[in-house]
């Protein structure tokens, strides 16, 4: 009746309703209704085999819907609701799925094959198949029922289906009981021949057939890296190398294979996941965390892995392969993947292990057969006796002409995967004079035919390598039949793959090495005059595609290897290449314009063997490398290799046109050299990282905020209201003129935001101009409060915009009114109040998300009892509810989370890292004062909100880092300080929800931005607005912008490699002199971090060519004032202040004396800076100071300065100079207008800079009045000095100093070794060394050594220490350097036997040390013992000690040392790459494959013991 009723309806689904169910709910309740009568009733049993007939006809043979054939085979498996309506399996599937008649395999869907399963399993389950509970175990016999409609269904049925087909039909084709471990083979082989091979499915299904063979090779594909993973096993763990995602098969197996196991009894148990063979195609993932355990299977059996030595065998389907699938277009790549994992057949494999002759029949017969013997033929090539045979009787009888039978000659289809295992056979033969021709023709027709589908080879590279490799040793042994055929085949060679070469780079290396084969092909052919202008043509198709580069490389390599017709290239090609180069253009210096880079390398060749010259060289300049005032970011080469193409063939040009290169060199002068554009106005501009400037605006556009400090907080909102498009745009249109006010930089900020070209911007003068509550100014290194910086920061806006055009900023973005409402309970009396509202401070704690928390509260408190509220109107206290609602919504809901709390038994601000969750669209209907007051609701696009922007805190609650989610355009990115990237809502949802019970600090949302799409008028509800936006930029200080864009693309030139590389290549031409590269290294290169290799060539080139002028210029520099504070006051870089030291006193060693006056005069005036007061790092000042002294003794002890100069060293000024103050000279580009004097002060070593005043004493103690002389010698002068010294170079210095000071004066020399010594006893053991120290090194170089040493070597004999072994080794090597040299005889009385013998015994006391058990020798205390031998017998010994002794001889280059890494804290083996005044060294170290250039500094750095090579 039902159905009769519907027979009428046309387009039935399962959601079609009759009456008040659907179809699918009317079906299922017949057939529950069934199941019912026979499970609940009793009334039959099951249905029989008639009636499930019927039932079949109608819902599968001619079902009205889908859902009925599905219902009803749910209903006969296992029941929808009560049980199965059918009892006797095997019958119903013998009568049903057994009869084509009412089985219908075509189209078969999941479902019923899941029913045909089911039933396949029960009707086989006694005699065929073990199976429990409905799932397959194993094959019991190999005389299965249905399993050809198993096979059928695999053949017709659609492709979900077939693929659950074919994993069941491997199951049961691999998965034997026991009992058939030794007839599994035959099994397999049988089933597969019966049912596939030999039936005509077979034939007429060529591609299923193809995928159930490779799929039963049971291969896996698993291109994926390994890690290990741990596997419990026989109660031991193990570790496996094993993909982390991969099949459960592939797993078994490399288990089974670990611990030599049959894989049938493998079985894993992961977490709590069992994984048997029956799930071997299921894909899973491990973690390292997760172990693999084996445990015991619940059955046994056999699994049989050997399939592909069986499929292999089945010689008809490997005919087929052969002969039909491997010639069908579609089926090719699998028939080649399927022959090249198969091994040949028994029969082939034996012809080729006998090299048998029949094989050339059976090759020519069939050349698939050949192809798939070359797979086995390339692994037996590694037995030399049996590549021997080969090379003698295969090679030249088979291989080579079946080559040229199939590609020379095309006889045969050869796949390009084949092509490729050819080449590798090939590779490895040399070549005879009777094929080398046809090969030679075969390898270019192979590069012909692969080229365009070079992404099907499985190594495009080793290919391509293999090709030329080959054709090179054609051309070694066979050269005039190499040049022949290039002559003839080089142009069509060329035409056929130059449509390729100009439109693909997918496969780099494959191009790159085929236009080394296509130029070898070119040259040694001689095909020139016909290729240049073939080249020329096919340019203009090069200009329109993007991927042309190696076009561009052929062209230009082709052009440098060119010699015959120079004039075609310089009159025809370069002319029009020129007017193209000054019209192209790179937009970023991400994206490489090909067709710019490969006409400037043709120019430049072109330029450089014509001679060319160019009319205005400085149009070249401008339109390709360097910008201009006007359009900073208007020159066209942009990417680094373009520009490094650009520099070459600018300076080209330059080379050629010389008359143009003065201007040039004032062009770079003016823009680089003598602007401070691209440096900040401090003194700061030292230690500068390339790589900050590699960095480009992201292609999404935004303009990150750089983190000063602890400025995270100022970033993430700022980028909150900037992305606020009519908060931005009203800001910008702001009259804001006070440079003092923090508004006015936050809108610079944002018109830096808006149309800056740089990465980030600094929001420095922001925090320099920002006041807090107490009127202090902003410190960059303290963070603040995100929320309480939003409220200051409003309130700042709202009054600084009071006076302008914008004044209702604020309160048209973020303003609303909230109501604090007091509602009577037991009168009729309410009162409210109204509450100005910026944002809500939300509950986090014990809330679920922000609904809840909004809830909460707007739901209010009841006030009652002693807090009850007085009503006016009653003149009593009644019971009242107070509660907040919003009155009025603003266009921007601005949410605090309450994230933090007060501890007040801790008394510290506690964070809250709850899990709180918020909607990314929320109705705020609910929470109005109308909602709740019932009253007339307002339109629905008043309440509708999107979620605009989340700032997020990761931290505690004192410290943490701040960043922001912002949505744009429908998409999410994350803002962090000076990295922005595209987010997802995933993300958001991750970073800003937090987590349940938290056991560590998790990023959460703090504050929360929600935008009204629909903008209304502040205070009104019902009056839309439109907010302004920004058409123009007329509002916006442009001047400002300019400025910073052109400082910004300034950077970019100027500390670029390129630039250096450039200066480089004028270094090595000499085509700018030397006052440029002189300039260049002052001004930039010595200011960048690292490159030290490079500073050392300048370096070099500039101490070997210096001259009067480069004298004059360096001088000047040096004794200016900006000059000083620039390259010494305020250098925090030790080397390159170092550097420019050495330069100078270069220059003061070339100039005649009278000059030096002038000069010295000049750089005294600036004494006045040596101080802590006014500089940082003074010590190359005094340097240099004391140089142009040594210079000029005559005329310093004439004025005394000698005096005056080691007051000022001292710190300690009692004298004035004698010369007074004028006006400085500032010569060259170092204007004083352009610095401002801003300094941040660094730290200083005060003992190095006092290193020069012992080294003038000591030298000049003549030219330095008596009074000053005998007030160093004083006790306490000795006293005060001795503080300064924590560096060995000045240690040494102090120790020279009184040395010579104290050379004719022996009892005050040995009262200044008792001095010292009784410093040393009563010192603390870390300052111990540095006394014995300056003790060793005082006697060791006196002129009286002897005499001192015999007057206090008793009372040093009572200082030895004790215990302390370190101690005692410090002593004695102090000992032997002051005993060094000395009579025995002459000291014996202060050095008796029993001392001697109390010295050796300490000394064999520490010689021996026990290490692990083992018995072992100090090498150091050995060698005490052997000196001490050497005093006792009258002979000499060495008593260089590193701590305090420099090296005999000089450092030289080559030299291996050993130097202090500060960084890692140990020392580090370096080769001496140069030296430069004995105290500055250039250094490498190597490592692996990479190497560290650095420069070390005596002065600073520690660089001994120094080590011979």
């Amino acid at each position: 009746m039902y159905y009769s009723s519907l027979s009428s309806q046309n387009n039935i689904s399962s959601d079609t309703y009759y009456g008040i169910y659907t179809h699918s709910d009317h079906i299922k309740s017949r057939l529950e209704f069934l199941e019912f009568i026979f499970y609940k009733l009793k009334f039959r049993k099951h249905l029989r085999t008639e009636e499930v007939k019927k039932l079949w006809d109608r819902f599968v043979n001619n079902p009205l819907c889908d859902s009925d054939s599905m219902a009803f085979f749910k209903s006969i498996n296992n029941g929808i609701q009560f049980g199965p309506l059918v009892n006797n399996h095997a019958r119903v599937f013998e009568c049903l799925f057994l009869d084509s008649n009412f089985f219908k395999i075509d189209d078969l869907n999941v479902l019923a094959f899941k029913a045909f399963k089911l039933f396949l399993f029960k009707a086989n389950s006694e005699i065929a198949l073990e199976i429990h509970n409905d799932k397959f175990r194993y094959v019991k016999n190999s005389n299965i029922t249905g399993i050809e409609i198993l096979f059928d269904i695999y053949f017709k049925s659609e492709k979900k289906t077939a693929d659950r087909a074919m994993k069941l039909i491997k199951l049961i084709l691999t998965s034997y009981s026991p009992e058939l471990t030794n007839s599994a083979s035959d099994l397999f082989s049988g089933i597969v021949n019966v049912f596939l091979c030999e039936s005509q499915l077979f034939i007429y299904y060529h591609r299923r057939s193809l995928d159930l063979l490779i799929y039963l090779l049971d291969i896996e594909e698993n291109e994926e890296e390994t890690s290990s993973y741990h596997v419990f096993y026989n109660n031991k763990w193990f570790e496996i190398q094993s993909p982390s995602k991969l099949k459960v098969r592939y797993l078994r197996k490399l288990i089974a294979k670990k611990f030599s196991i049959p894989l049938g009894e493998v079985c894993l148990k992961i977490d709590e996941n069992i994984f048997f063979h029956h799930n071997d195609s299921k894909i899973i993932k491990l973690f390292k965390d997760k172990p693999i355990k084996l445990v015991e299977t619940f059955y046994k059996l056999y699994e049989y892995e050997d399939t592909i030595n069986a499929i292999a065998n089945c010689s008809s389907f490997l005919t087929q392969v052969y002969h039909k699938y491997i010639q069908d277009e579609n089926l090719l790549d699998g028939a080649w993947y399927f022959l090249s994992k198969i091994p040949l057949s028994d029969t082939i494999n034996r012809y080729l292990s006998e090299l048998n002759p029949e094989l050339k029949n059976i090759f020519y017969e069939n050349p698939q057969v050949f192809l798939h013997s070359l797979i086995t033929i390339e692994k037996k090539l590694d037995d030399p006796i049996w590549n021997k045979e080969f090379k003698e009787y295969f090679l030249e009888n088979i291989l080579l002409p079946m080559f040229v039978h199939m590609i020379v000659k095309n006889k045969c289809r050869i796949l390009i995967k084949q092509n490729e295992i050819f080449i590798r056979v090939l590779s490895g033969f040399d070549i005879s004079e009777n094929f080398a021709k046809d090969v030679l023709i075969g390898i270019l027709n192979i590069i012909t035919y692969i080229t365009p589908y070079v992404q099907k080879l499985n190594n495009a590279t080793l290919f391509i390598n293999r090709i030329k490799t080959i054709i090179e040793n054609l051309l070694q042994n066979h050269k005039e039949i190499c040049v022949d055929i290039f002559k003839t085949h080089g142009e069509q060679l060329l035409n056929y793959l130059i449509h390729n070469i100009i439109t693909d780079n997918t496969h780099d290396n494959y191009f790159r090495r085929l236009v080394v084969i296509l130029l070898i092909v070119i040259k040694n052919g001689n095909i020139y005059d016909t290729i240049i202008p073939f080249m020329s043509n096919c340019q203009e198709l090069a200009l329109t595609s993007s991927k042309s580069n190696h076009f561009w490389v052929l062209y230009s390599k082709i052009c440098e290897t060119f010699d015959q017709n120079l004039e075609f290239l310089t009159d025809n090609i370069f002319p029009g290449n020129h007017a193209l180069i000054l019209s192209l253009k790179e937009e970023s210096y991400r994206e490489k314009n090909y067709c710019l880079w490969g006409l400037l390398k043709i120019n430049t060749i072109i330029a450089e063997r014509g001679k060319i010259k160019a009319e205005n060289i400085k149009d070249v300049a401008f339109n390709l490398l360097f910008s201009n005032n006007y359009n900073p970011s208007k020159f066209s080469c942009k990417n680094i290799e373009t520009r490094k193409a650009a520099y070459e063939y600018f300076m080209i040009l330059c080379k050629n046109s010389s008359e143009f290169i003065p201007s040039v060199g004032e062009f770079l002068d003016k823009n680089f050299y003598q602007t401070l554009i691209w440096r900040n106005n401090n003194f700061n501009n030292w230690n500068i990282s390339i790589s900050e400037f590699l960095k480009e605006k992201p292609s999404h556009g935004f303009v990150g905020l750089q983190n000063l400090g602890c400025t995270c907080y100022i970033n993430s909102l700022f980028q909150q209201l900037f992305m606020i498009p009519s908060f931005s745009a009203s800001l910008l249109k702001a009259d804001l003129k006070e440079p003092s006010s923090p508004i006015y930089h936050l809108k610079r900020i944002f018109s830096l935001l808006k149309k800056s070209k740089a990465p980030y911007i600094s929001p420095k003068r922001f925090c320099y101009s920002y006041k807090d509550f107490d009127g202090q100014f902003l410190n960059p290194n303290e963070q603040m409060d995100v929320f309480e910086f939003y409220s200051r920061l409003i309130e700042k806006l709202d009054y600084e915009l009071k006076s302008t055009s914008e004044h209702k900023l604020i309160q048209e973005h973020f303003a609303g009114t909230l109501v604090v409402e007091m509602i009577s309970k037991q009168c009729n009396h309410r009162k409210e109040r109204n509450e100005y509202m910026l944002s809500i401070q939300l509950d986090v704690k014990n809330k679920s998300g922000l609904i809840e928390s909004l809830k909460s509260f707007t739901s209010g408190e009841v006030m009652q009892g002693e807090n009850a509220y007085f009503c006016e109107e009653c003149k009593k206290k009644v019971n009242t509810i107070m509660r907040s609602s919003i009155k009025y919504l603003p266009n921007y809901l601005v949410f605090a989370l309450g994230r933090f709390e007060f501890n007040y038994d801790t008394m510290t601000r506690k964070k809250i890292d709850d899990r709180f969750e918020f909607p990314f669209d929320i109705d705020m209907k609910e929470f109005t004062t109308e909602y709740l007051n019932r009253s007339s609701l307002s339109n629905f696009n008043y309440y509708n909100y999107q979620l605009k922007g989340v700032i997020i805190h990761h931290g505690l609650a004192e410290q943490g880092h701040y960043y922001s989610f912002i949505r744009h355009e429908e998409h999410w990115y994350e803002f962090n300080d000076t990295n922005i990237t595209l987010s997802t809502e995933e993300e958001v949802r991750t970073a800003g929800f937090g987590k349940f019970k938290s056991s560590h600090s998790v990023p959460t949302a703090y504050i929360l931005i929600y935008e009204r799409p629909i903008k209304y008028k502040p205070n009104n509800c019902f009056e839309v607005i439109d907010l302004p936006v920004l058409k123009n930029m007329d509002q916006v200080d442009m001047n400002y912008i300019q400025k910073k864009k052109i400082r910004y693309w300034a950077k970019k030139i100027a500390l670029a490699e390129d630039f250096i590389n450039f200066n480089k290549s004028l270094l090595y031409r000499n085509l700018f002199g030397i006052i440029h590269t002189i300039k260049f290294f002052l001004t930039i290169l010595l200011r960048i971090e690292g490159m030290n290799e490079v500073k050392a060539l300048f370096f070099n080139h500039i101490l070997e060519h210096i001259d009067e002028e480069s004298i004059f210029l360096i001088l000047s520099i040096i004794t200016s004032e900006n000059g000083l504070k620039e390259f010494f006051f305020f250098n925090p870089n030790n080397h390159s202040r170092k550097i420019i030291n050495i330069l100078v006193k270069k220059c003061i060693d070339l100039i005649d004396k009278d000059t030096a006056v002038i000069y010295f005069i000049q750089y005294l005036r600036f004494t006045k800076y040596v101080d802590r007061k006014n500089s940082v790092f003074y010590v190359n000042y005094l340097d240099v100071l004391l140089h142009f002294a040594d210079k000029l003794p005559e005329f310093c002890k004439e004025k005394g300065i000698g005096n005056s100069v080691i007051n000022l060293i001292l710190n300690n000024p009692n004298e004035t100079f004698p010369f007074s103050d004028s006006e400085i000279q500032n010569n060259l580009w170092y204007y004083q207008s352009d610095y401002k004097i801003k300094y941040q002060r660094c730290s200083d070593n005060h003992s190095t800079s006092i290193y020069p005043a012992f080294k003038y004493i000591t030298i000049h103690a003549k030219d330095i009045s008596e009074n000053y002389i005998e007030c160093i010698k004083s006790f306490n002068c000795i006293d005060w000095l001795y503080n300064f010294n924590d560096s060995r170079h000045t240690l040494r210095a102090f120790a020279s100093m009184y040395c010579k000071l104290f050379e004719d004066e022996i009892e005050i020399s040995v009262n200044f070794c008792l001095y010292i010594l009784k410093k040393y006893s009563e010192c603390q053991r870390e300052y111990k060394n540095q006394y014995l120290n300056t003790f060793s090194l005082f006697i060791k170089h006196h002129k009286h050594k002897s005499e001192i040493v015999k007057l206090i070597l008793a009372y040093y004999l009572t200082l030895m220490p004790e215990n302390n072994i370190n101690e005692i080794e410090s002593y004695l090597n102090h000992l032997f350097i002051i005993l060094k040299g000395i009579d025995y005889n002459y000291i014996k009385d202060s050095f008796p036997d029993h001392a001697i013998n109390n010295i050796s015994n300490i000394i064999e006391a520490n010689t021996n040390y026990e290490s692990n058990g083992n018995l072992c020798e100090n090498p150091r205390f050995v060698n005490f013992m052997i000196k001490l031998l050497c005093i006792k017998e009258h002979t000499n010994y060495d008593d260089f000690y590193y701590e305090t002794d420099l090296y005999d001889h000089n450092v030289d280059r080559g030299k291996i040392i050993n130097v202090w890494d500060h960084g890692r804290q140990k020392w580090v083996k370096v080769k001496v790459k140069d030296c430069y005044d004995y105290e500055l060294l250039l250094v490498e170290e190597s490592f692996g494959d990479g190497k560290n250039i650095t420069f070390k500094d005596i002065t600073y750095d520690e660089v001994y013991p120094i080590q011979e090579d």
